[in-house]
């Protein structure tokens, strides 16, 4: 057998395993609810990530049952926290939460109200009035407090 045909040969059989596992978790599953109790033992699941085995302990169960999660862990210990330290280390750099952010390019222009140098994160098309910061806080009080009937929204 080469190294192709037995890495098919692993996968199919890891595959079997996790069905087979599957098919006995909601078959006693099934079984515990229609009798009123839930009993749980130790499984031993394989990680989708590096295909190591792990135990997915009696503890784990009741607590994964306890919170509504019909669903076991898919990935070993080692691998959910090194995933979790991806997402939250900015292993997605377009996340939101990803917490660093590059610098925003900022454009300068004249301030329609002042005449003083105001920068802005937009390239004024020259079509439209830009302010400064301060002229266009004053600008906002003097638009909220006198045209109450007109909605942004």
């Amino acid at each position: 057998m080469h190294c192709y045909e037995e890495r098919q040969v692993i996968c199919s059989l890891l595959q079997v395993a996790r069905y087979t596992s599957k098919f006995l978790r909601e078959t006693r599953l099934e079984q515990s609810q229609e009798e009123g109790t839930m009993t749980f033992s130790d499984q031993t699941l394989y990680c989708r990530d590096c295909n190591s085995p792990f135990t997915f302990s009696a503890g784990e169960q009741e607590f994964f049952a306890q919170r509504g999660l019909n669903n076991p862990p898919s990935r070993c210990p080692s691998c959910r926290a090194a995933r979790k330290a991806q997402m939250s280390g900015g292993g997605y750099s377009n996340s939101r939460n990803s917490g660093s952010r590059e610098p925003r390019q900022m454009y300068s222009a004249t301030c329609s109200s002042c005449g003083g140098e105001a920068l802005v994160p937009f390239q004024p098309r020259g079509d439209r009035p830009v302010y400064c910061s301060d002229c266009y806080q004053a600008q906002g009080v003097s638009r909220s407090s006198g045209n109450r009937s007109r909605s942004r929204w």
